[in-house]
């Protein structure tokens, strides 16, 4: 019973892991993908790790035969040889069968030496270029698709104790509590005191701790993932391999909080630093010496894998197992039990900060420490692939540029103008809009309330905490993204007025606001001042169509920028978009009457500009055209001649449009097989194959013939059948709509 349940705890982290992979890889599945017979085998044979298998994107029906994102996940256990055929067959498949962009190959691995031995194997230049070669023969005349490596850590939570071995009793140091007398050794510690123990241990067994609990070791470490430019990585590696006695003299030691850490006379060299269970982080954290435990880490493991894969010699072996039976570090371990009322948790945080001020942080490390923040983190990585709009929020040093990664500088200037104040998203200084409201020392909230207003840090709920982030963060990663894109589309103009090019250079924040607000149907919270995000369609606006008018956009608004303020008396510069009182008057613009109002008036500028935006955007019904239908609930339906029709699936509602199609197109059905090739056909053969879209097949009958609609696809790929149909028939794309069921906001949204 236990290990099924273990079982199923690991086959959902998986699942959890894989939808962030995908999003980072800009793959969009449906969303009941992992519900398919096909998929769930495949996940059950990849969280196993119990054999070398791989499986790919369209065999789990993530993508469709013709996506340009293709990806294959993988699981090393000992054959390298027989994975590395599998995953080349694989990726040929993939250059053979069309146009691909990107072919991510993504590892899925129990801990951070089988994650070091699977790089060894695959992530080294000879495999690689024997494997971009392979696809680039596949691909023939067609661009060869790109490779992109990634490793997924998947550590087996099972609850357990997780301890220090070899410590030294006779170099132990106990200090007392802040405010009373008591010995770390006695069982019955007494709650709420902070106490501290200094030990020596052997430098291996802190590497085998991280080996055991992965990167959740450091979940309190202000600095960890920040970048070092002292050489200290080097200076490590080097001091193990030539005088692993020193390493104690030259290494400042490590510091670990814990919640409640237990070392028993019985016991006299091991001491239990705390538990891991499934969903949650480790009662205890590496503060001070991430680095010292990383680099050692990769160190032993990598000459590990060098004897494993017997490309280790004498002298290897005698420097690694010198380092392990050598190398010492000094241990501080501090118990701090959980006592919001006294300030503890906040006790950890400024340890934390202060035990890492002697290198280069910043006030964005301090901030991701705060509670709130750490609240927001959490939700995030709860929601993504659930919650539209989510992303993930990062720690300075650990971008890795795969996908939705945000660092925290980033995200508050997002949050500003979300909040229509662009001026203070482009001037306010990092340390200025997470200053605290006390000192460091004593901090309690921060002094903006605009970035986490008191809705977010109270809510406490789940549903709360959905609400809060809707109303006012669902938009931060739209006007992120479209502020990113500002600089780069904005290159390509010039203006002979100089009003004009300084809101160009400068206006950034200004535009990304004004497009959000527009995007958001400019709609306010229940006080009218605040915008309200709850109904930002983030799901169905086309970005990409943004994009195709965007150098367009941004003239045209500059235009509007530069006219209000003329209209005003305001001489603008550099400056002025440092303040909101332009952008309020630009916003004004937007809506109300048109009555006395020239073709080249702001009013007439702002109309342009809504027209533009909207313009392609298929997916979001436009101002006044919004309805809701309560009668289908919970499913999606169709509309097609102006008949509603339920539909219990996407599979059943891309079928009811293609019936809809044979029966209003003056063409026969067979003209439309050549151009569907691959998810349509006559061929019962081919229908009943099981391969392919076809592993989902609907038979449906037209002009007295069989055909069958494959519909094994992710939602982009049926979007984009259904488009193609419609064109290829001649069939008014008005008269077919399709609204999708969104669990989230329990409304209905239009995707075609």
């Amino acid at each position: 019973m236990g290990s099924q349940y273990q079982r199923k705890c690991r086959e959902k982290r998986l699942v959890n892991f894989l939808q962030k992979r995908l999003e980072n890889m800009n793959i969009f599945a449906d969303s009941d993908w992992i519900y398919s017979p096909d998929a769930e085998a495949k996940i059950k044979a990849l969280a196993a790790g119990s054999r070398d298998y791989a499986a790919d994107s369209v065999e789990m029906g993530i993508t469709g035969p013709e996506d340009r994102e293709q990806a294959i996940f993988a699981t090393y256990f000992d054959s390298a040889e027989q994975l590395k055929k599998i995953i080349r067959e694989k990726a040929i498949q993939f250059a053979e069968g069309g146009f691909v962009n990107n072919i991510h190959i993504c590892f899925i691995t129990c801990n951070m030496k089988e994650r070091i031995m699977a790089e060894s194997h695959f992530d080294n230049g000879e495999v690689q270029r024997d494997l971009r070669n392979a696809i680039k023969k596949g691909a023939g005349d067609r661009p060869s698709p790109r490779l992109e490596y990634t490793y997924i850590v998947l550590h087996d939570s099972t609850e357990k104790a997780v301890r220090l071995n070899g410590i030294s009793r006779h170099e132990v140091l106990l200090e007392p509590p802040m405010d009373g007398n008591i010995s770390i050794e006695h069982p019955a510690a007494v709650p709420n005191q902070v106490q501290a123990m200094v030990c020596t241990t052997g430098l291996y067994q802190l590497v085998q701790v991280y080996h055991e609990v992965g990167d959740q070791l450091f979940h309190r470490n202000v600095r960890f993932g920040i970048g070092e430019n002292m050489g200290v990585g080097q200076a490590i590696c080097r001091t193990l391999s030539t005088e692993p006695e020193h390493f104690f003299f030259k290494n400042s030691g490590i510091t670990i909080l814990a919640k409640n850490p237990q070392v028993h006379s019985l016991e006299p060299e091991r001491l239990t630093l705390g538990e891991i269970r499934e969903g949650s982080s480790p009662d205890f954290s590496v503060v001070n010496g991430a680095q010292t435990i990383s680099v050692a880490a990769e160190y032993f493991f990598r000459l590990e894998a060098q004897k494993e894969l017997g490309k280790w010699d004498e002298e290897q072996l005698r420097m690694y197992e010198r380092a392990k039976e050598k190398a010492r570090v000094m241990v501080r371990i501090i118990r701090i039990a959980e006592d919001p009322q006294n300030g503890i948790p906040s006790l950890a945080s400024q340890i934390s900060v202060a035990l890492n001020r002697q290198k280069p942080i910043s006030m964005e490390d301090i901030a991701f420490t705060h509670p709130v923040v750490q609240k927001l983190e959490r939700y995030l990585q709860s929601s993504l692939g659930r919650e539209p709009g989510a992303f993930q929020l990062v720690r300075r040093g650990e971008e890795t540029e795969a996908g939705k990664e945000m660092l925290l500088q980033d995200f508050i200037r997002a949050r500003e103008a979300c909040a229509g104040e662009p001026g203070i998203a482009r001037s306010g200084g990092t340390g200025v809009l997470l200053k605290f409201q006390d000192p460091v020392e004593d901090a309690r909230s921060f002094r903006n309330t605009t970035i986490f207003p008191k809705d977010w840090i109270e809510a406490e709920t789940g549903e709360e905490k959905a609400a809060a982030f809707r109303r006012h963060y669902r938009a931060v990663w739209f006007i992120y993204e479209l502020s990113e894109d500002y600089h780069s589309y904005r290159k390509k103009l010039n203006n002979k007025d100089s009003a004009v090019q300084i809101a160009m250079q400068n206006g950034k924040w200004y535009f990304a606001a004004a497009v959000t607000q527009v995007l958001n149907r400019f709609r306010k919270a229940a006080n009218g001042e605040e915008p309200d995000y709850a109904e930002f369609d983030y799901q169905s606006i086309n970005l990409m169509e943004i994009r195709k008018n965007l150098s367009r956009t941004i003239l045209l608004f500059s235009q509007l920028t530069a006219a209000v303020a003329r209209e005003i008396g305001v001489e603008i510069d550099a400056n002025t978009f440092k303040k909101d009182s332009l952008y309020r008057a630009v916003m004004e613009k937007f809506g109300g009457s048109m009555e006395g109002q020239n073709d080249f008036s702001p009013k007439a500028m702002a109309r342009e500009l809504e027209s533009l935006l909207w313009q392609g955007q298929q997916g979001v019904k436009s101002p006044g055209q919004e309805t809701e239908n309560t009668k289908f609930a919970g499913e999606d339906y169709v509309v097609l001649g102006g008949e509603m029709c339920p539909a219990a699936s996407k599979a059943e509602a891309q079928v009811l449009i293609v019936k809809y199609v044979f029966s209003h197109t003056q063409l026969p059905p067979e003209a439309f097989l050549g151009q569907c090739q691959g998810w349509l056909t006559d061929d019962g053969a081919i229908g009943s194959q099981k391969e392919n879209y076809f592993r989902t097949a609907h038979q449906i009958q037209a002009e007295g013939k069989a055909y069958w609609v494959g519909t094994q696809s992710n939602m982009v790929a049926k979007i984009r059948q259904v488009n193609k149909l419609c064109s290829i028939a001649g069939v008014d794309k008005k008269a077919v709509e399709w609204y999708g069921w969104d669990k989230s906001s329990k409304t209905h949204r239009r995707i075609f």
